[in-house]
């Protein structure tokens, strides 16, 4: 029965159906779409398609992903601007995920320049 659920939640994982769009990622979905030890270099290919930048360092693979739009997140307001930024680093021997750092930044659609 375990290793029953270890394949659902693996391949549930892996459908890019169910993991949401670069533009709609949150602090609230990150963590479960980026998973450590399981998520694999060739997921975000299926997922987000090419990185804006690539590299390694050292041991590690990294991917970086970049938004800048429409705002869509649930507390979004017509007109709200974001900015994403998604690095994702891989280890190069075995094409896991070791970490990632993931920043959103909203930005109203009626700022002052006071």
């Amino acid at each position: 029965m375990l290793m029953l659920s270890a394949c659902a939640s693996t391949s549930q994982q892996t459908s890019s159906s169910s993991v949401p769009a670069l533009a709609e990622l949150n602090d609230n979905n990150i963590s479960s779409v980026l998973v450590a030890s399981r998520t694999r270099l060739h997921h975000l290919h299926e997922w987000w398609g090419r990185p804006a930048a690539q590299g390694e360092s050292g041991d590690f693979q990294w991917y970086n992903y970049t938004y800048v739009g429409e705002a869509k997140q649930p507390n979004s307001n017509p007109g709200d601007t974001q900015m994403i930024s998604l690095t994702v680093y891989f280890e190069t021997a075995t094409g896991l995920l070791a970490d990632y750092d993931f920043q959103l930044h909203q930005f109203p659609a009626h700022m002052s320049n006071n």
